[in-house]
């Protein structure tokens, strides 16, 4: 294993989870707790996917991986250097004002991020051979367990202690330190500074591709569904544990600690879990399990005052971490292994885009249903969502059988 791939993946990890820390309490510091808000900026990071996925994977397959990855944290200092600047200044700004120019900063920070996972996603590919990717997809998991349960406890205090836009500013540190190392070695590795594939200059189509695998376009269909049911609920996740349960930054942190133990497990037991009840049993079972988590966590959130509702919780956040990540895992190991080689960035752009777009559509219906009805309510339809996409998969044709899942 190349610990390189772990390094480049727990940067972009700890980023995305300073974000899903961060961007809640924005909305609690400045807007009044405002679900809506939340659900904007959250959309907004997934704009560039939306708009520009299939051209940003063209990018990436046209140039070298260190050079991507340079030109993705460099936008993400810039936005963050702006993010911080108006969370500091926000009195010098009317509402209206300081939510567009946040709105902007995000979406920003959204273009550098995409770029960012596309060329760590297509690194893995270029880097490892195909009998060996779902065991690397499981291990890099380990790097996104550790910013689960690191992160999360770090941003609390962060937040408890100082304010929002310290957490950002540790995480335009961490990106200034990952450019410095990515620009000082020389030594990157083959697959980081391969010329890219002629073929990648003429451009493929990742949904033409997409179109011509059925396996594909089954399964881009379900992972999409998910991820909209998915972002409706995390979106509103730490706002409704501060305004049901008035809960602490730090206590927040232990509950998100209990995600990373699920994708924890997941590294560890997910493959296995794979290579012993075949890819599709593993798609199937891992989106059941999300949608029960939901449902356990939604419960909790109609019942805040039952006595064991914390541990309902904990187990709900368990769950959901280990079958989400196996889920996520096994659908990575399955585009790589049907998608060509000079398209995989173009392949996975593709999904992201799709993925994004119900991403950001989840966002706002979220932050929405919860102002309208109430946080319970958005909890279980999600639960509900994913168990309707699970239901998907047992009622489509058993082609995930003739599919080999590798250790």
């Amino acid at each position: 294993m190349d610990y390189r791939l772990v390094g480049l993946q727990a940067v972009g990890d700890i980023s995305i989870q300073i974000g899903n820390f961060g961007v809640p309490f924005i909305a609690i510091e400045l807007f009044g707790k405002s679900t809506a808000l939340a659900g904007l900026m959250t959309f907004c990071i997934g704009l560039p996917y939306l708009i520009l996925g299939t051209r940003i994977g063209r990018y990436v397959d046209g140039h070298t991986i260190r050079s991507s990855l340079a030109v993705a944290i460099y936008i993400r200092i810039l936005s963050l250097v702006s993010v911080i600047g108006f969370i500091q200044g926000h009195n010098y700004f009317s509402t209206p004002l300081l939510v567009a120019l946040l709105s902007l900063s995000m979406t920003v920070l959204g273009a550098g991020s995409s770029i960012y996972e596309i060329s760590v996603y297509s690194l893995i590919t270029r880097s490892m051979s195909a009998d060996r990717l779902a065991y690397t997809n499981s291990y890099l998991l380990s790097a996104t367990s550790t910013a689960l349960l690191v992160i999360p406890a770090l941003s609390a205090a962060i937040v408890s202690t100082t304010s929002v836009a310290t957490l950002y500013a540790v995480d335009t540190l961490i990106a200034v330190l990952a450019i410095f190392h990515l620009l000082r070695r020389s030594d990157a590795g083959a697959a980081m500074n391969r010329p890219p594939d002629k073929v990648a200059h003429v451009g493929r189509s990742g949904f033409g591709l997409i179109l011509k695998q059925p396996d594909l376009l089954d399964l881009v269909m379900v992972s999409t569904a998910l991820k909209f049911f998915v972002r409706s609920g995390n979106v509103v996740f730490i706002i409704g544990l501060s305004a049901v349960f008035d809960m602490r930054p730090i206590d927040m942190s232990v509950l998100i600690a209990m995600t990373g133990i699920g994708v924890l497990l997941s590294s560890t037991f997910g493959w296995r879990w794979g290579a012993k009840s075949g890819l599709r049993q593993t798609l199937i079972f891992s989106a059941l399990g999300s949608a029960f988590a939901w449902g356990m966590i939604g419960v909790a959130f109609w019942f805040p005052k039952l006595p064991h509702t914390m541990i309902l919780l904990g187990v709900g956040n368990l769950a959901f971490g280990f079958c989400t990540a196996t889920f996520n895992s096994s659908t990575a190991t399955l585009k790589q292994k049907t998608s060509p080689s000079e398209a995989q960035a173009a392949v996975h752009a593709s999904f992201q885009m799709l993925g994004w777009s119900a991403l950001a559509a989840g966002s706002l219906v979220g932050g929405e249903t919860a102002r309208i009805w109430s946080f319970p309510a958005v909890f279980l339809s999600v639960g509900i969502g994913i168990g309707l996409g699970a239901l998907m998969l047992t009622i489509r044709p058993a082609r995930y059988l003739r599919l080999v899942y590798t250790p």
